[in-house]
């Protein structure tokens, strides 16, 4: 539950918490800059809470905008049966690993890796799509968590507010 969430980050001592969507979306403010510590924080706590382990993708404001700005399907006429998705990773995937699993490619999705982000304009609904979180994670060897547009657009929203 996402109040329970909150409760966390709160006795983290992060301040002005909002979350957003039963998917484990907040946004914070933090006294560190360290996005690698607050991320060990707040696992180390939803394990010893809630006892199971997740990876935190922590993203600050400028990196949200940076995201949302280099969207490189963000001029698209979308049909209504198609959406872009943000697969985030945990770290930038190796060029030949990227290269081999865009060779499995297979129908209309397309994919633009930039840094630690897949954008996926995904034309028959996620689903449908090959492009998974665990295809990724297969085939990268790294851990991805995907929003669609319209969540990213609200987190990046949300964090402007604070």
């Amino acid at each position: 539950k996402m109040a329970l969430l909150k409760d966390l980050l709160e006795k983290l001592g992060f301040d002005k918490i909002v979350t957003y969507i039963q998917s484990g979306n907040a946004v914070f403010q933090s006294q560190s800059a360290d996005a690698a510590d607050l991320a060990a924080q707040i696992t180390a706590a939803i394990k010893a809470t809630f006892g199971f382990e997740v990876i935190v993708f922590l993203k600050s404001l400028p990196e949200l905008k940076t995201i949302m700005t280099l969207n490189p399907y963000a001029d698209t006429q979308l049909q209504p049966e198609e959406r872009i998705y943000f697969s985030l990773l945990s770290g930038q995937p190796l060029e030949e690993k990227w290269v081999a699993m865009l060779q499995k490619k297979e129908g209309p999705d397309e994919v633009t890796l930039l840094h630690d982000v897949v954008y996926l304009y995904c034309r028959g609904g996620y689903n449908r799509t090959l492009f998974s979180n665990p295809f990724f994670e297969k085939q990268l060897k790294l851990s991805a968590t995907t929003r669609n547009l319209e969540t990213m657009a609200k987190m990046l929203e949300l964090a402007e507010m604070l």
